[in-house]
């Protein structure tokens, strides 16, 4: 699934959202943010391999800009076991800014161990 800059975000999203098939939804839905990147001029790799021996969903670099983005698609919100796992890849490498995009959000401890953690 490619989307096209002229297409609707929210149609892409509602149809993501009707699937039953969790791998595939999976996908999906990193390939639809790695396609928000591109329209925004990122180089994007899908399984970059840049924290090994973890998986990574996305890079996207442009210019001096590198983001490590784990995608989560899932009907329950993103947890602080999410948040330490996004850790744990950026620790593997350097200089890039971790994303976390969640279709269902995030849970109350994450975004809190996300504010607690961040530079003042």
């Amino acid at each position: 699934m490619r989307l096209n800059i002229d297409s609707d975000l929210q149609k892409a999203l509602h149809a993501l959202e009707g699937m039953t098939d969790k791998a595939k939804r999976g996908r999906l839905f990193e390939n639809l943010v790695a396609d928000l990147f591109r329209a925004n001029h990122f180089d994007v790799r899908l399984n970059a391999g840049v924290a090994r021996p973890r998986q990574t969903d996305l890079l996207a670099t442009r210019a001096a800009e590198v983001y490590l983005i784990e995608c989560k698609c899932r009907s329950a919100r993103a947890d602080i076991d999410a948040i330490d796992s996004l850790r744990a890849r950026l620790r593997r490498t350097s200089g890039a800014i971790g994303l976390m995009i969640g279709m269902a959000g995030f849970s109350g401890t994450a975004i809190s161990e996300v504010a607690d953690g961040r530079p003042a």
